[in-house]
């Protein structure tokens, strides 16, 4: 009866306990629930693993109700690290290798296949291993973990002091929390992985940025309408002052003009072409771009300076303009100086035979004089001839510069009829209107006041003939029209005017008319040389020349001589 009693005793706790266990189940069924919801809701929150791993393995342990639990990873070369071990008040544990089961984790790392152990102290299999024996193992629960396919480790929990604790069921949800632990990693993995990417490529942005910005030309990508969308650093420093760049109001554009040139299309680039703007030269090329539908009809352009480069080259041309102008003007003046000889000599002869008739001697004596001092002076022009090339030789001397200019007005007016068709002032003292002959009129406007200067007489009554004998040919051609000479003291300068209201000069020719042999005048009119050598006078005395032409208005010299060597004029007007 005892006995009876006993076994029934036994029956009733075996009913209880049944009971608990079912109570709590159905508890840690819904404690995982909400679990779960917490861990879903951390998904879109953490971005570091080591805190994913952590709530992971707290709330595994909370969740079966295990008295510890280790996180153990292994890397691709099969070491285990153990970056997390908790007990059951969730106090981290120290060398975490010495209490967990290696035989356990081995088996879920090598099968891949989660491990539910209960009543270890029985298991045939487990209950020999030293790790077990060590720790006195009752119960366990091992999962592993998967990150992109691949095992990376496991979720481990045991229990020392309790058998058939963890049921089906509690593996099934460690199960979950495992593959959701597993979606956030890789969830993490695929942020990091992208914002490393997007770092990546703006780190190779800013490297082919910084080449960009590093070359030493302006690179620019426009559409058809000049409108620019990309540009390096050099452009974006010289934006507000790009010669060939205008403000729309809302963009950049480049210049219609500059674009017209292009030629414009999108399969090749037209060709290269040199322009100007505010003094400088700019070398532009255009390239073409690959065409998509968002930049469909956008070329390159590279834009680069070449002032320097174009003043160099034409130094050269200039040196080599100077060599072959020294040749020839060297062979010319060996030519005029050989026939002037004779020349000399029979002036001389003729002197002497008629030296005895007094009359006839004292009238032809005075047109002897002028033959022969401008057989002196084309002797000195054949000698300057060769200096076109080279320094010229300096006979520096005080002169007086309205002296100078009504020397060359009365030797002008003289000798062969240069001015002829020109009222001045200076040969009829009774001013008025033109007199009967004269169709044009020189005006003077001379400094009473003007100071000596220093300077060569024959060089600058050179540049004065050249300068007037060109003015009266503007006038002439255009039919109409007056010279005036100016004088005027300005601080340390003697400045000098010879003004035309001539033909003029046309735009595109006035870069050229410094250069030996090129004249806008008629064949037969001109040599070419004159400019060529009012520019050197300018230059060896120091001085400064400006140049205002408009064509069909009219030309203008404005010439500033230091009154003394030595000293930069500079134009104050």
């Amino acid at each position: 009866m005892e006995d009876f009693f006993d076994a029934f005793e036994s029956l009733e706790n075996l009913e209880e306990e049944s009971r608990r266990m079912e109570n709590r189940e159905r508890r840690v069924g819904e404690g995982n629930l909400q679990r779960i919801l917490e861990l879903t809701h951390q998904i879109n929150q953490a971005d570091d693993p080591d805190l994913v791993f952590s709530r992971l393995l707290s709330s595994a342990i909370e969740l079966v109700d295990a008295e510890f639990g280790a996180l153990v990873l292994e890397d691709e070369d099969g070491h285990w690290t153990y970056p997390h071990a908790l007990d059951r008040e969730g106090k981290s544990c120290e060398h975490a290798e010495k209490l967990v089961s290696t035989s356990i984790v081995r088996q879920v790392l090598q099968t891949g296949i989660s491990a539910r152990n209960e009543d270890i102290q029985n298991n045939e299999a487990l209950s020999t291993r030293s790790s077990v024996i060590k720790l006195n193992l009752k119960s366990s629960l091992c999962v592993p973990l998967r990150l992109q396919d691949r095992i990376v480790g496991v979720i481990y929990v045991h229990n020392q002091s309790r058998i058939s604790v963890f049921t089906d069921t509690m593996l099934v949800l460690l199960e979950v929390f495992c593959e959701l632990g597993s979606i956030i990693l890789t969830h993490i993995s695929l942020r990091r992985e992208e914002r490393r990417r997007y770092q990546e490529v703006r780190d190779l942005q800013a490297y082919h940025q910084s080449i960009v910005d590093s070359v030493p030309v302006m690179l620019l990508v426009v559409d058809d309408s000049g409108r620019v969308h990309f540009s390096n650093r050099l452009t974006d420093e010289l934006l507000q002052q790009n010669p060939y760049l205008e403000w729309t109001g809302s963009a950049f554009q480049v210049e219609r003009r500059v674009m017209d040139r292009i030629g414009f299309h999108e399969e090749a680039g037209g060709g290269g072409f040199d322009f100007e703007r505010q003094g400088r030269t700019f070398r532009l090329f255009p390239f073409p771009l690959p065409s998509s539908e968002r930049r469909k009809g956008r070329q390159g352009l590279v834009i680069s300076e070449v002032t320097l480069q174009k003043r160099m080259e034409q130094q050269l041309l200039e040196k080599e303009k100077s060599d072959m102008l020294s040749r020839m003007a060297g062979s010319i003046a060996h030519e005029i100086k050989n026939a002037l000889t004779p020349v000399k000599g029979r002036l001389g002869l003729l002197e002497a035979r008629i030296i005895a008739n007094e009359e006839l001697y004292s009238q032809i004596t005075p047109d002897l004089r002028i033959i022969n001092e401008m057989a002196d002076r084309i002797s000195r022009i054949a000698s300057n001839l060769t200096t076109l090339s080279r320094p010229l030789s300096m006979n520096r001397q005080l002169l007086d510069m309205n002296h100078e200019v009504e020397q060359v007005l009365q030797l002008l007016k003289e000798t062969g009829g240069r001015i002829k068709n020109f009222y001045c002032g200076l040969f009829d003292e009774q001013g008025g209107s033109l007199p009967p002959g004269s169709r044009f009129q020189i005006d003077l406007d001379l400094d009473e006041n003007l100071p000596q200067q220093l300077g060569d007489r024959d060089y600058i009554q050179q540049l004065l003939m050249n300068l007037l004998i060109n003015a009266a040919h503007a006038v002439e051609d255009k039919g109409e029209g007056s010279i005036r000479i100016q004088t005027r003291h300005s601080g340390q300068t003697v400045v000098l005017t010879v003004s035309d209201t001539g033909c003029g000069i046309a735009a595109d020719q006035l870069k050229r008319i410094w250069d030996p042999y090129f004249t806008t005048k008629v064949s037969g009119r001109g040599s070419g040389l004159g400019l060529t050598l009012v520019r050197m006078v300018v230059e060896k005395h120091e001085a400064e020349m400006k140049l205002d032409s408009i064509q069909g208005q009219g030309t203008s010299f404005t010439i500033r001589f230091p009154l003394g060597f030595g000293r930069e004029p500079e134009f104050n007007d």
